[in-house]
């Protein structure tokens, strides 16, 4: 008599679950990585509109 087929399935996702690292470990996201840089960019900009307009404003002033 043949063995149920999805038994059979089940057996074999068990077996490479238990031989096969987490994809996370594999392939790590870099997501973290990328907004930490958008942020840095973002800091970066605001500060150099700050600082530009106060040149700019200091030399209509004078």
């Amino acid at each position: 008599m043949r063995s149920n087929p999805v038994k059979d399935d089940n057996e074999r996702e068990e077996k490479a679950a238990d031989s096969l690292p987490p994809r996370s470990a594999v392939h790590p996201s870099q997501k973290g990585r990328w907004v930490k840089i958008y942020y840095s960019v973002l800091l970066f900009i605001f500060i150099l509109l700050t600082v530009s307009l106060m040149l700019w404003g200091n030399q209509l002033l004078k």
